[in-house]
């Protein structure tokens, strides 16, 4: 079996290290796929860093970026997860997840024709969007939890362009995250902690036990308790 596949985050120099192992040699070529929930958190950031630029700066209605109702922690999120999803529900189509990341924007934005606010909107009765959900159901579920100023959406818009781009977005067909890779790790580094120093032959021990719990639970650890000639007892279980 060839792990062809590495998906993890931006920073991560594992990948490089993987590559230049060629542990498949060189007819196997490794490619790198992003973790989804660290693209998620791009938008997030993105949009942080924003706000800490413009923090002082008047906008062309007068207001700053961050104040009551505008660029607040809460609407940071909502896109962030709005994105996530995204990108999620359509891994099969790039450019329907692109549509969908556009519509993130539009809909959240405090644009007074509905029709307009709403156009990139999934337009089907069991759409996310409530307003085409309540056009097409005869329901009233529609709700502006977040209403961003116009001028806030035109600074939004070149984050958002820059993160529906297809060199990033083919990379997130795959629609898997490294969380099962961190959870690894969690049960490593409690079993031998960065900070206690611990020689190789334990670090072993410690990733070897790891992967038994990781894929078995500790019911795994009895096969190789048994294998040593050490039968469990009756407390055990």
């Amino acid at each position: 079996m060839c792990y062809k596949w590495y998906i993890g985050d931006r920073d991560s120099s594992s990948f490089s290290e993987v590559v230049n192992a060629k542990p498949y040699g060189d007819t196997v070529v490794i490619e790198k796929r992003e973790c989804i929930g660290h693209v998620q958190k791009r938008m997030g950031t993105r949009c942080r860093n924003l706000r800490q630029t413009l923090k002082s700066t008047l906008l062309s209605d007068g207001k700053k970026i961050a104040d009551r109702g505008r660029l607040t922690d809460k609407a940071i999120n909502t896109l962030q997860n709005h994105y996530g999803m995204a990108i999620r529900q359509n891994t099969d189509n790039i450019d329907n997840m692109k549509r969908s990341i556009i519509a993130v924007l539009y809909h959240n934005s405090d644009i007074t024709n509905d029709s307009e606010r709403h156009k990139y909107c999934p337009r089907a009765e069991n759409s996310w969007c409530k307003w085409w959900f309540d056009k097409l159901n005869g329901t009233k579920k529609y709700k502006k939890n977040v209403n961003l100023p116009i001028v806030i959406k035109r600074e939004l818009e070149p984050i958002f362009f820059d993160l529906c781009k297809d060199e990033l977005l083919k990379k997130c067909l795959h629609g898997q995250a490294q969380n099962e890779n961190e959870s690894l790790n969690a049960i490593i580094w409690k079993k031998a902690p960065k900070t206690i120093f611990v020689n190789r032959k334990v670090l072993e021990i410690a990733v070897c036990s790891a992967v038994i719990e990781f894929n078995d639970g500790y019911c795994g650890i009895v096969a190789v308790l048994n294998g040593l000639g050490l039968l469990n007892g009756f407390f055990y279980h």
